[in-house]
């Protein structure tokens, strides 16, 4: 993962609704139906938050007749998580962040 790619995906994460989404899909692939109730947002919003994911590569789609379902692209999600953990070594200062992003990478 290059530098530009980790910041993409960081602006991206900043959304928090961007990042609820994530969390979400952590618990497994779910259709846009199921995201809308989840987050009682309209299609086009959910729809926006959804390609901006896609586009940085965290989530892919997966069709099924006329349903498109999401799920979170694990190898995307550990090559971050990897690059942030290792982008944390070069601080010190930041006690305690190597376990909590080894817990992250375990999660995805």
């Amino acid at each position: 993962m290059t530098l530009r790619q980790a910041c993409m995906i960081l602006r991206v994460l900043g959304n928090a609704k961007r990042f609820q989404i994530l969390e979400l899909l952590l618990d497994g692939e779910k259709c846009t139906l199921e995201l809308m109730d989840s987050f009682k947002v309209t299609q086009p919003t959910l729809s926006h938050d959804l390609k901006r994911l896609q586009t940085v590569g965290v989530i892919k789609p997966r069709k099924s007749g006329k349903r498109t379902y999401y799920s979170i692209d694990r190898d995307v999600l550990s090559d971050f998580i990897v690059f942030l953990k290792n982008s944390f070594e070069l601080f010190p200062e930041v006690e305690g962040s190597e376990y909590r992003l080894d817990v992250l990478a375990e999660e995805a």
